[in-house]
């Protein structure tokens, strides 16, 4: 399937954990018998088929309006999701390091609507290893607003050298996410006051 990961990522946010085939009731994530951790049983499927002589291919349909969000569904089987992340340049760290940090809010945010959930996402700076400066301004501003409106904490350490201030979008301010300033200078401006 050649839908983008963001595609899926929403499309995996919009199913509300329930297979979007008619008539089946099949959560899409379910306990394992053995370790108690979760497993998927779900995957993705086209609503208009992939390729010609699929299911409902419609030929007048271009490749990108096959895969958009808005023809694709995901649907419950005994083997469970399968999710084949397609991203240009896929391999490199920095690729590799934006699709992790992808994942984990996706996490968080469909956790946070949970009683049980933790309510916070922590990064550490490693995530943003080989992302340039747009890319690392475009995911902290969309840390800060999907952690804003699903209501979980989203915490990243940064080295100041690392923070991309000339990057990010007209109206934010990293500034007012700023919650602590950590310093080699002395001992007082290391975290708990103790050098590690």
């Amino acid at each position: 399937m050649g839908a983008t990961y963001p595609t899926k990522l929403v499309l995996a946010h919009r199913s509300g954990n329930h297979c979007a085939f008619p008539g089946c009731h099949r959560d899409l994530t379910v306990d394992s018998p053995s370790a108690g951790e979760p497993a998927t049983t779900g995957e993705a499927a086209h609503i208009r088929g992939e390729k010609p002589g699929s299911a409902r291919y419609d030929p007048t349909m271009t490749p990108e309006e096959r895969d958009s969000f808005h023809n694709l569904v995901i649907e419950s089987t005994p083997t469970g999701f399968k999710f084949d992340v397609e991203i240009e340049r896929s391999g490199s760290t920095g690729i590799g390091n934006m699709k992790i940090f992808c994942y984990d809010l996706m996490l968080a945010r469909l956790w946070s609507g949970r009683p049980s959930s933790p309510s916070f996402l922590i990064h550490d700076s490693t995530i943003f290893d080989g992302v340039d400066e747009r890319q690392r301004a475009e995911a902290l501003e969309l840390a800060a607003s999907e952690s804003q409106a699903h209501g979980f904490q989203y915490i990243c350490t940064l080295n100041s050298d690392y923070v991309p201030r000339n990057e990010f979008s007209s109206g934010f301010r990293i500034e007012d996410y700023i919650r602590l300033r950590l310093t080699d200078a002395d001992v007082s401006g290391c975290l708990m006051g103790v050098r590690f």
